[in-house]
């Protein structure tokens, strides 16, 4: 898949014979904002809460239903769904 030059959030692949774009949420122009926010990793994963922002490339999240918390890289946080 590459990145369009014109629009960071959308990406071009190639699936077969046709051309697929993929529209990727968009991420705030300040990481900050998604501090509070609950997602799912990928369509079926569990939820988890943006605790905190570590730098500019990483997020500090708890997963809800085991409680576990980690780093997890803001540029995925975009491919996980809302809450």
């Amino acid at each position: 898949m590459s990145t369009s030059l014109f629009a960071p959030h959308v990406q071009a692949g190639y699936h077969g014979c046709m051309s697929t774009v993929v529209e990727r949420p968009r991420i705030t122009a300040d990481p900050k904002e998604l501090v509070g926010t609950f997602r799912r990793f990928g369509s079926g994963g569990p939820v988890y809460e943006v605790v905190a922002i570590v730098d500019d490339r990483t997020a500090f999240i708890r997963v809800v239903e085991s409680g576990e918390e980690l780093d997890y890289p803001i540029e995925k946080i975009a491919d996980d769904a809302e809450e």
